[in-house]
């Protein structure tokens, strides 16, 4: 069993309507805020409604509303500017994952401390950053519950895990009515990241009983609420568990630290600028049948749950884990091939080299030859 480290971010809020405290917790913390927030959020109306309930609490509130569709080294630099010109002292951070992972970055290198450069190459230690607070609204996202964010550098198409002092973030608010804008199908592959990124921890070497348990809780719930979220997309009950499986699985998925199908997934993404909420069912099964997984003694365990969890009468006893992701993908009709999303071959060890260097600084080993396997499988 894996060494157990257990150590969060800031206080989690989570509940309905809970983003309206999100005046009072930002004010604690300095008068100028800067939000930083997906571009989605401006024809959703979600943007002008938070900035308002900053300004109701008399803070003078600046927006950058122009993330990227990855959190680039160069869109960072604008948004630094930015912070540093207007005397930002409270970064609010409103979006996906490389939203969050944006605020995180713009956090650091604004408190005058560093440069993007550090924050890429992690060199983050003993460093100042601006309060930050995050308020997801992608449902997942992997880093939630850490100090950690997926950044992409802009030049050389390279990706990192880069890591942000302990204790950086001062809040996150998790509020499942900041989701419902989500479309369907959008929401359908958030939550299957979510599940398989949860087997992916409750099956790996870095597993522990407190992984264990987070994990499987993510798993159940997510595998409940499949067959119903898409055709009740405003159903708030179901957002709830929807929210409640995220906080579990980012808390698994803090603990294991990255993992080589969800970080293949993330890298190879990046790389071709595709959605990465896409990636990773088509590579998952081939990520289970990897060299990785395909000895796990866990992996029986995990197909039971997932078996449990969506009652599905199709589902043999014998099914395996990638079996039963690929019933999914054929039920839900999700992307199978990388070719489908027009994604080249030639490049892909690249991929699998860059994800391997990422595994590898994060104390894993993960052979480039294993991942560029799983990659040429599910091309």
């Amino acid at each position: 069993m894996a060494e157990i480290r257990l150590e969060f971010p800031g206080s989690l809020i989570f509940g309905n309507k809970e983003i309206l405290r999100l005046g009072s917790e930002a004010s604690s913390w300095g008068e100028r805020v800067l939000l930083i927030s997906d571009s989605v959020h401006k024809t959703t109306g979600t943007l002008e409604y938070v900035k308002d309930i900053l300004e109701k609490k008399h803070l003078k509130v600046l927006v950058y509303s122009d993330v990227k569709s990855s959190a680039s080294t160069f869109s960072i630099e604008e948004a630094v500017s930015i912070a540093e010109r207007s005397h930002s002292q409270v970064i609010v951070g409103l979006g996906g994952v490389r939203t969050l992972s944006f605020a995180k970055a713009v956090a650091f290198v604004a408190a005058g401390e560093g440069n993007i450069d550090d924050f890429f190459t992690d060199r983050v230690s003993r460093r100042k950053i601006l309060p930050l607070i995050t308020v997801p609204t992608s449902l997942r996202d992997p880093f939630l519950l850490s100090e950690s964010c997926f950044m992409t550098e802009s030049r050389h198409r390279t990706s990192a895990v880069a890591h942000l002092p302990p204790f950086s973030t001062k809040q996150i608010i998790v509020d499942p009515t900041l989701t419902v804008t989500l479309p369907p199908r959008y929401t359908l592959l958030a939550l299957m990241e979510i599940l398989l990124s949860s087997v992916e921890a409750f099956i790996s070497r870095q597993s522990s009983f407190l992984v264990e348990t987070a994990a499987l809780d993510a798993i159940g719930k997510v595998a409940s609420i499949l067959d119903r979220i898409s055709g009740n997309p405003g159903d708030l009950n179901l957002r709830k568990i929807a929210c409640e499986a995220s906080v579990s699985s980012a808390m698994a998925l803090s603990m294991t630290g990255p993992l080589p199908g969800l970080m293949l997934a993330y890298v190879t993404g990046s790389y071709y600028k595709v959605p990465r909420v896409s990636l990773v069912t088509t590579l998952y099964p081939h990520v289970f049948d990897s060299s990785f997984y395909a000895q796990s003694d866990k992996a029986g365990m995990a197909a039971r749950a997932l078996k449990e969890g969506l009652e599905w009468s199709s589902l043999g006893e014998r099914d395996s884990v990638s079996t039963i992701v690929r019933s999914m993908i054929a039920r839900y009709k999700l992307p199978a091939r990388l070719e489908e999303m027009k994604i080249k071959s030639d490049e892909l060890s690249i991929c699998s080299d860059i994800t391997s260097s990422l595994l590898s600084r994060g104390g894993q080993s993960a052979g480039a030859d294993s991942l560029f396997e799983i990659l040429r499988e599910a091309y």
